[in-house]
């Protein structure tokens, strides 16, 4: 699968950030021309590699906006998952429109230009001095806008991380990664030096909207330990309450007025209520009273493998669901659960047609950290969907029971698996 350079959903298609280290294990700041993800499979699903002191020859196209900068030479890097950074390893040649180089494995492969960071930094706030929080702030080069980076701030409206060194960059903040308008901008210039350009203050309160409002258990009494849930612009937040149930934030829109689906949710009582969708103004919009009661919020995987029983339960673990689910024309996604001891769960599932309650799926894919080993699905495994809501206030469950095959080296392992599952929708 090749990986667009020049596309503006980079940041969200991409393994990593554009970061890794060279041949002689220093970090470096990378500029991409192109990255593709490759992988192949036997006629029974098992993963394969090249063949010890064999290569394979991978091309990468050069998009048009990236043609003109492009060097005759480059280094390929593959993504270390382990790490989450990229290694240098080989390199490839332009020829023509394409990039072409020889590699030893299948991964994921960047051809890029490194260069020396300094670390940056900075703090976004608005013209009363509060601080904006979950806004993209992206940097790129002046010469060559397509080179960029891109950072989200947090709750206090803090982002940094590493940028070209002896540079001219801009800097732009957009209230998320598919809103076309930035909100601030300005250049600076990088030396030798780590840089922070302090607080920078956005005066532009034409698309920031504060919300507030209150939320009550089944009980009509404040939920001290709840949240609100948002979803706007493809995106999802949550926002904490208060211990008497309040919540107030500020959201930064696409443009003045955005519609948005709004829950309230308590976590003590595992309870959530009916969606509200809004239309969100900027300045203030108060919301009233938000019940959260009617539906449960129980988000978990549980997997059983020759018997033992291992379960990922949110909100202590993390729990996605993850692929695109439910098109009109067919239906795949899958769910990912990774644990507060760093164990996973993770599985695919497609269909031909629309998913529905009621019509089997198949299971295509399954990865776990509790199997020591790599597995291939030997013969097909159905899984059951029990329920599917709507995105972002609905969930998915199912569940599904068959065997995998190991791959590795003879005795290979068979492992009986029985899972059942329950995650919030996201797509």
């Amino acid at each position: 699968h090749w990986i667009n350079p020049s596309a503006t959903d980079l940041p969200q298609v991409m393994p990593g950030d554009l970061r890794g280290l060279d041949e002689d294990g220093y970090l470096q700041v990378l500029t991409t021309y192109g990255m593709a993800a490759v992988e192949m499979t036997g006629s029974g699903g098992e993963l394969l590699q090249i063949a010890s002191g064999s290569k394979a020859t991978i091309t990468f196209p050069i998009p048009a906006a990236l043609s003109g900068s492009a060097p005759a030479n480059l280094p390929l890097w593959y993504f270390d998952e382990s790490m989450g950074l990229w290694k240098q390893e080989g390199s490839a040649t332009k020829t023509g429109s394409n990039y072409v180089g020889d590699v030893a494995h299948f991964s994921y492969w960047n051809c890029d230009v490194p260069s020396n960071y300094v670390q940056f930094n900075c703090t976004i706030v608005d013209g009363s001095g509060q601080a904006i929080p979950h806004v993209l702030v992206k940097i790129s080069r002046v010469s060559n806008p397509t080179s960029a980076g891109y950072g989200y701030t947090d709750s206090s409206g803090y982002t940094g991380g590493a940028v070209p060194n002896n540079a001219q960059l801009l800097l732009e903040v957009f209230p998320d990664w598919n809103c076309g308008t930035a909100i601030y901008s300005q250049t600076f210039t990088t030396g030798s030096t780590n840089i922070s350009l302090g607080t920078i203050t956005v005066n532009n309160t034409s698309y920031i909207a504060n919300v507030s409002g209150t939320v009550t258990d089944c009980n009509a009494m404040p939920v001290s330990n709840g949240c609100v849930l948002m979803s706007i612009n493809q995106r999802y937040y949550r926002f904490a309450v208060s211990s008497s149930g309040a919540f107030d934030f500020n959201i930064v829109l696409c443009s003045p007025s955005g519609s948005a689906d709004i829950i309230a949710e308590d976590l003590t009582n595992m309870q959530q209520g009916t969606a509200l969708t809004v239309t969100l103004n900027s300045g203030s919009n108060v919301l009233g009273n938000l019940q959260a009661c009617g539906t449960n919020t129980a988000q978990f995987i549980n997997l059983s493998v020759n018997g033992t029983n291992y379960s990922l339960t949110s909100p202590a673990d993390s729990i996605m669901q993850t692929g695109n689910s439910g098109t009109p024309t067919s239906g795949s996604g899958g769910v990912y659960g990774f644990g507060a001891t760093q164990n996973y769960i993770s599985f695919v599932y497609t269909s031909s047609g629309v998913i529905t309650v009621g019509a089997p799926v198949n299971l295509s894919f399954l990865n776990t950290s509790y199997i020591n080993d790599s597995t291939y699905i030997v013969s097909p495994i159905a899984v059951n969907i029990t329920e599917y809501g709507a995105v972002g206030t609905g969930f998915i469950a199912g569940n599904f029971t068959g065997t995998l095959q190991g791959a590795a080296p003879p005795p290979a392992g068979t492992y009986n698996i029985t899972c059942s599952f329950r995650v919030r929708r996201r797509i």
